[in-house]
């Protein structure tokens, strides 16, 4: 994770050798990191400002837009 402007931001990364379980796996993963980070943040007394970014080497597969 990452401050950026005041924004924590947490990264999930998947290669171009990523299968379509995978990088559905990766969308959840952004889903839990910013959950658990915005909880941590409401523990400490901090703004909740968290963003989650999916990284991919290639575009996200069509069966996975309406999940994102």
């Amino acid at each position: 994770m990452l401050f950026w402007r005041g924004v924590m931001i947490a990264v999930e990364v998947k290669s171009s050798i990523s299968g379509l379980e995978d990088i559905r796996r990766g969308l959840y993963q952004c889903v839990k990191y910013k959950a658990v980070t915005e909880a941590y943040l409401s523990v400490i007394s901090k703004p909740k400002n968290v963003r989650t970014i999916l990284v991919l080497e290639r575009g996200l597969p069509s069966e996975l837009i309406p999940l994102k």
